[in-house]
């Protein structure tokens, strides 16, 4: 039944941005016959809930039960999928390039309206989008850093989403297909499915600090795509100077391209999610006089 679903939701949802969302969702079953939206995030929540969530809900009453709910479970720990996961990166990109909204193009700017802008992260961003644009052109390697939540898996994330040819995998994907790959004696294969593509994005480099295999291999990939004329986009919690552990060549490699931070918040963006969202906190809706009051604090000192 499960399986059926998806492939009917599949068929009903035909354009890039719609397949790109249903594909950071896992789909089950309860026993009261309720479809369950599993999202890692509340971000990811929201963004289904205002992209998608009207479409799944009505294939899924339509097709099995008219009085079903759809709820949404919020798992930090759910990953819809991994390097070895999937068939094959050649695969994911072949799909992609038989998109009708995308056939004439490598890439669409339009997931990046999706973000809020302001002096804290307008570099990255602009960065981002030359990267989209031009892959392996300028800004090769990309090093966005910042501290935990200020955005920069969201930026890698829209990156993916943006480009026809690109991969996401965070620091702990990588680590085990690299480990499985040894292990197999399949190390040739895991190489060829992350750079088989235009753009690679490599989330929390910062956990590859004291492992010298792994490191190693991200060294020789950054080659790869820079020999090739493809882009890497590295995201990490800390500067290149304080990866302490992190081979000298990794280091000043990262160094040759474009190193630029996100900070927290500024209240540029603060106003921007205030006045575009309904601002809502345990029930109680922020009244226009509240937001400006919280306009009004220094958001520095949080």
């Amino acid at each position: 039944m499960l399986e059926e679903f998806k492939a009917l939701l599949e068929k009903s949802l035909t354009n890039k941005t719609d397949r790109y969302w249903l594909d950071q969702v896992g789909l089950e079953i309860n026993d009261e016959n309720d479809l369950c939206i599993v999202v890692s995030s509340d971000f990811i929540k929201s963004a289904i809930e205002k992209k998608v969530y009207s479409k799944i809900k009505s294939v899924y009453q339509l097709k099995y039960n008219n009085k079903a709910d759809c709820v949404f479970v919020v798992d930090k720990n759910f990953q819809k999928t991994s390097v070895y996961e999937r068939s094959s990166v050649e695969t994911t990109i072949v799909e992609k390039k038989q998109d009708d909204i995308v056939a004439e193009t490598r890439y669409d700017l339009s997931f990046f309206d999706e973000l809020f802008v302001g002096g804290c992260n307008n570099l990255a961003i602009t960065a981002a989008k030359n990267v989209v644009i031009s892959p392996g052109k300028r800004f090769n390697p990309l090093f966005v850093y910042g501290k935990p939540g200020v955005g920069k898996t969201h930026l890698l994330k829209t990156i993916e989403a943006s480009s026809n040819s690109s991969f996401y995998i965070d620091s702990e994907s990588f680590l085990e297909s690299y480990i499985s790959g040894i292990k197999n004696n399949d190390i040739d294969n895991f190489k060829k499915r992350i750079r088989s593509v235009d753009i690679l994005l490599v989330d929390d480099i910062q956990f590859f600090v004291g492992k010298k295999g792994v490191s190693e291999e991200l060294f020789h990939t950054i080659n790869y795509f820079l020999n090739n004329s493809k882009s890497v986009v590295l995201a990490s919690d800390q500067k290149p100077q304080e990866l302490n552990g992190f081979p000298d060549r990794l280091v000043s490699r990262i160094l040759n391209g474009l190193v630029t931070d996100i900070e927290k918040p500024d209240r540029e963006i603060f106003s921007e999610v205030l006045k575009k969202n309904n601002v809502e906190f345990e029930g109680l809706l922020f009244s226009k006089n509240d937001l400006e009051m919280l306009l009004s604090l220094d958001f520095q000192s949080f």
